[in-house]
Parts: structure tokens; sequence; C-alpha cells
């Protein structure tokens, strides 16, 4: 009988621990499921239709991260790190024409003009782009612009959440689709766009992609290859983008607002120079090949000049993806054909459809041998590493049929 009695509790601790465990499990599949998979709460002034298209719209980019999940597949990150006026608007559309990657234009705007302040702040910022916490980069921009009190006018990134709009065609296009399916029918779409839903759509991207102007110092990207997102959740890839700085320092001095101008161009060609030697510098010895858990890879703007659909391949080689035909359709309307067509090409400093022969020589036509001579003066040893031929007298600055840009 005691037997018995003692048999029948241990079968009751048994069954209270079973039904303990079973609450956990269910309350676990609960809070680990409600950040990918929100309610649809139908409203009355929807059809049935209408609810059958919000929940197959809204359910489109959760499925995409719970299958990443569930796979254990990491999100591919994109850093696209350069100077201003380097070519970075063209090598941009590479993935802004990809209808699978989350792509945003200059999203550190905010912190333009100088490399002195919130230097922390900005790379702050990028670490919660990567993290596609984009809701809180409202405040970031409020807070850059006090203190660099720079006017918004020009990107408009306060006033709709996102710098640049008209950058955006093919991610606003993705972004309203989503809105439209998750937003009552009493709410708007349009601007100011919704950052959770923005957050939604990188989420739900295998890849995402930033063009940063905004980080002068290429080694506060350390943490995106020393943090525990590198190692668990995320795949960074850094491409740093170069060019010649006669060119860059050309293209400047177009800008109304720039520092370079002719009286102040041999200081500015000094600090540009400076920054591009330390930059290289340290992406050789600290992101080497030896490194193989950093993915680095730099890439001249003359390449993509020359050759743009074969660097285009090796850039999505070196992510590890395949160049979408969309992309490859972009590069043979916005380039190839441009070279054969009568049409006068754009005009605008942001312009992606230009003539191959303009982009590369364009500075050897403005830019006057003196000015050229100071400028290689600052940027002697910066030339050598990055394979840019120097000139000496007129007759060269001038035979556009001598390339001062051969393969490294």
């Amino acid at each position: 009988m005691e037997l018995f009695g003692s048999v029948l509790k241990f079968l009751k601790v048994v069954f209270a621990a079973l039904l303990v465990l079973s609450s956990a499990v269910v309350l676990w599949n609960y809070v680990y499921f409600s950040d990918v998979i929100h309610d649809v709460t139908p409203t009355s002034q929807r059809t049935d239709s209408t609810n059958e298209r919000v929940i197959q719209l809204q359910t489109t980019v959760k499925k995409k991260k719970v299958a990443m999940r569930e796979k254990k597949e990491k999100r591919k990150v994109v850093i696209l790190f350069t100077n201003k006026r380097s070519g970075s608007t063209f090598l941009g559309e590479l993935f802004n024409q990809n209808p699978l990657t989350f792509y945003l234009f200059e999203p550190l705007f905010p912190y333009t003009r100088t490399c002195e302040v919130l230097i922390q702040e900005r790379v702050d910022s990028l670490q919660k782009l990567a993290m596609c916490d984009l809701p809180s980069l409202r405040r970031d921009y409020t807070n850059a612009f006090k203190v660099t009190k720079f006017n918004d006018q020009y990107a408009n990134c306060a006033k709709n959440n996102i710098c640049f709009i008209d950058r955006h065609a093919p991610l606003m296009e993705r972004y309203i689709d989503l809105c439209q399916g998750n937003s009552p029918s009493d709410v708007s779409c349009t601007l100011p766009v919704n950052m959770t839903l923005m957050s939604d759509l990188c989420l739900g991207s295998k890849l995402s992609a930033f063009k940063i102007l905004r980080i002068c110092d290429i080694s506060s990207l350390k943490f995106l290859f020393d943090n525990d997102l590198a190692k668990n959740d995320i795949e960074f890839k850094v491409i740093h983008l170069i060019r010649d700085p006669r060119a860059i320092l050309s293209s400047r001095m177009q800008l109304p607002l720039d520092e370079a101008n002719k009286e102040t161009l041999p200081e500015v060609a000094r600090t540009l120079c400076d920054r591009l030697e330390n930059n290289i510098k340290f992406a050789d010895t600290q992101w080497s090949k030896n490194f193989s858990h950093v993915g680095y890879l730099r890439v001249r703007h003359e390449d993509i000049c020359r050759h743009p659909v074969d660097v285009a391949r090796g850039i999505y080689n070196f992510i590890g993806e395949t160049m979408p035909q969309e992309v490859a359709q972009w590069i043979q309307d916005s380039v190839i054909k441009q070279q054969n067509s009568n049409k006068k090409p754009q005009k605008s400093p942001f312009a992606t459809k230009r003539r191959i022969a303009d982009v590369l020589n364009g500075w050897r036509r403005r830019l006057t041998l003196k000015q050229v001579l100071d400028i290689q003066e600052r940027c002697s040893d910066v030339m050598n590493l990055l394979n840019y031929v120097s000139v000496t007298n007129s007759s060269t600055l001038q035979d556009e049929t001598l390339e001062l840009w051969p393969s490294t």
C-alpha cells in the first residue's frame, strides 16, 4: 500500500511537470513568433477580397524572415564606403536596381560637411541601419542637424524619414505595396514613410546595401567584423570605392557649396589624400586576404567605367550572389547604349547616364596644369598606391588617348 502511494505521488509530480513544460512551450512560441507574425485585424470597411490581399501582401516579407531563421541563413549587409564625388551614385545603382535588395542612398547625410563632430553617433546610426532598426533614425537625424547646423531642405531626411526620396524609386514601389497591405483604409501610405514597415522590408531582404559617405575613417567600421552580429546574424561586406583624386577634386570644384575652390585647392587636396592614404593602409594591414572573416573589396571608379559589366559581376561574386538580369539591363541602358547615343548626356552632378570618355577625362579638360601639379604634389603617395600616373606637361595632360589609370 505504501509502495502504491509512493508511485501515485510520483505520477502526480510528473504530470504537473508536464503541464508546466507544455505551458512554457506555448508561451515561448508566442514570444518567439510575435515579432515576425503580426495580427491582421480587418476593419469594417474592408471586403473579403481586400482582406485576402492584405494578408497575402503582409505575410510576404514575414515568410522571408521566418524562412531565413529556419535555415539559419545570415542576412548580408553591404557597406559602400567612399568619398564624395567618387562615382558612388553609379555604384549604388548596381544594388538599387536589384529587386531583391534593400538599398538606401546616403542614409547618413545629416552628418554631412565635417568629420570632426558626432563621430561615434554616425557609427551608431550605421549599426542601427545594419540591424534594420530604422524607426530610431529619425531621432538621430534631428540631433545631427541641430549639431551640424545643416539645412535638411536639400535631402529632406527628417521630413520624409528617408534621405533623397527620389533616389529610391524601386524601394518605394515595394514599400507602397507593403503599406497598402498593412494599413487600415483610413491610413495614408504617402510621405513620410512608415519606418516600422521599412524595417520589415529591410529584415525581409536577404541583401541590404547602404551608400556611406559620411564616415571618414574606415577603421570606424571595425565593429562590423568584431561584434556578435557578424558572428551570428549578419554577414558584412565592405566595398571600398576609390577614384583618382584629381577627378574627385575637379568634380567637387563644380559644386557651389563645396569647400574646394581655386584658393583652397592645395589644402583640400592634402586633407583628401591623407584620408585616402590612411584608409587604404588600414585596409591593407588589417583587412588583407589573410583575414578570411573580413569581407573587403576595393574597386576603382575608372575600372567600373571601362568594364562595367565585368566589375559588376565581380562585385556580386564577392558578396556571394548572382547579378540579376535587371542590373545587367540597367548597365546596358545607362552605360553601353549611352556611348552610341546622339542625345546630350545628363548634366546633373548625380547623373548615372554619362559618356565614359567624359567621366574619365573631364578633369583633364577642366583643371589647369598648375592645379593638376598642385594636387599631384600633395597626393603623390596615394596616387602611387592606387596606380595613377602623374602628368608633367600640358601635352600629356591634354592627350586623352594616354590612359593615366592603368589596370592594377
